[in-house]
C-alpha cells in the first residue's frame, strides 16, 4: 500500500494528537488536521462516533475504553470511513498490511513507526521522551 504524501498547513505541521483521557464525549473539527495520521482518543466518553469528523488521513487511531467501541459493526464501519487506516485500539488492519512476500519485493519506503505497540497508558516507558518522527510533508485528503 502506498501512503501519499502530505503538505501540511503552517497551523498544524504534526501528525500525532493524543487526547487520551481528556472526558471527550464527541470528535469534532478534525478536518482541519487534513495531516493527522496518528490520534489517541482512548479513555474518554464518546458513545456514539461521527466517522465524516475524522480526516481520511488517519493510519492509527485508538478509541479503547470509549463506549462506542461496544458498538455492533464498531470495526467494520471505521474501517470503511477510513480507507488508509492500518491500525485500530491497538490492533492491526490485517487485510491492510501487506505480507512478508510482497513487502520484501517491494521498493516502496518502510516506516518504522508503525512496527511498534501504539500505546496511550499514562506513564507507559514506550512513551517517555516520545517525539514523533520526523517526515517529510504529507499531501491531503482527496
Amino acid at each position: 500500500m502506498k501512503i501519499p504524501l502530505c503538505l501540511c498547513t503552517p497551523s498544524f505541521p504534526y501528525s500525532f494528537l493524543s487526547l487520551a483521557g481528556n472526558q471527550i464525549r464527541q470528535v469534532e473539527n478534525l478536518l482541519d488536521l487534513p495531516c493527522l495520521q496518528f490520534l489517541d482518543l482512548s479513555e474518554n466518553l464518546i458513545e456514539t462516533l461521527k466517522l465524516d469528523e475524522f480526516p481520511q488521513s488517519l493510519l492509527i487511531l485508538n478509541l479503547s475504553g470509549n463506549s462506542c467501541t461496544n458498538q455492533d459493526g464498531y470495526r467494520e464501519l471505521v474501517t470503511e470511513a477510513l480507507p488508509l487506516l492500518l491500525d485500530l485500539d491497538g490492533q492491526p488492519v490485517v487485510e491492510r498490511w501487506i505480507s512478508d512476500e510482497e513487502d520484501e519485493a517491494s521498493s516502496d519506503e518502510e516506516f518504522p513507526e508503525l512496527s511498534g505497540p501504539f500505546c496511550s497508558e499514562r506513564g507507559d516507558p514506550a512513551f517517555q521522551g516520545f517525539q514523533p518522527p520526523q517526515s517529510p510533508p504529507l499531501p491531503c485528503g482527496t
